[in-house]
């Protein structure tokens, strides 16, 4: 059982940050039951962070001691294990596109999977489903303006819609309205009047 612990911590050690690993990557050294109680006793000890049921990540090391690795590299590594796609909610996307400078208390994410919740020690880290056309265009520009404006609502998306234009390059901005067949009729609108202002 040390060994199998020592091998596990180890391994664990010379992951990625924020790489979630499974019990049954280490199938190969013992029992389900065994494996499983080596990764309770490193959870107990803090040597590994349960983020769900049979996943759990390295914590990171300081100079202070040691802290969970950050959201964003969790949530990556899981939806790489899934086959989900994730993307930072649109409060997230707002902030970030200067729309707002409410930053985000909650660390929420957008999936396309179920929703459910990780855990990374004491903090909560909540993946919502979401449509398909909320999670499109990861890693884009594109991508958080529909995340943003979606976000702010019908209310406000037209005012939202022109000022997320001016931010975005003309190449950019085509990438969102190629959106208009896949966003609901008021977003439709938005854009367009947002094209229409310019």
């Amino acid at each position: 059982m040390e060994e199998m612990k020592s091998i596990i911590s180890q391994r664990l050690r010379r992951a990625p940050a924020g790489k979630i690993v499974t019990p049954k990557e280490f199938l190969s050294l013992g029992s389900r039951t065994a494996v499983d109680k080596t990764f309770s006793r490193l959870a107990a000890a803090g040597k590994v962070i349960r983020v769900a049921r049979g996943m759990y990540v390295a914590p990171q090391e300081s100079e202070f001691g040691t802290y969970p690795p950050s959201a964003e590299k969790v949530v990556s590594s899981y939806g790489k294990i899934t086959g989900e796609r994730i993307v930072p909610s649109g409060a997230r996307a707002a902030n970030n596109l200067g729309l707002t400078t409410q930053v985000p208390v909650e660390e929420l994410f957008l999936t396309t999977g179920k929703a459910r919740t990780l855990m990374l020690g004491r903090r909560k880290v909540f993946l919502r489903h979401a449509p398909a056309w909320q999670t499109a265009m990861p890693n884009s520009k594109a991508g958080e303006a529909i995340r943003a404006i979606a976000h702010l609502g019908p209310q406000r998306a037209v005012s939202f819609a022109k000022a997320v234009r001016s931010k975005l390059s003309a190449g950019e901005w085509k990438q969102v309205s190629k959106m208009k067949p896949r966003v609901p009729a008021w977003m439709v609108k938005a854009i367009n009047e947002a094209e229409l202002a310019n």
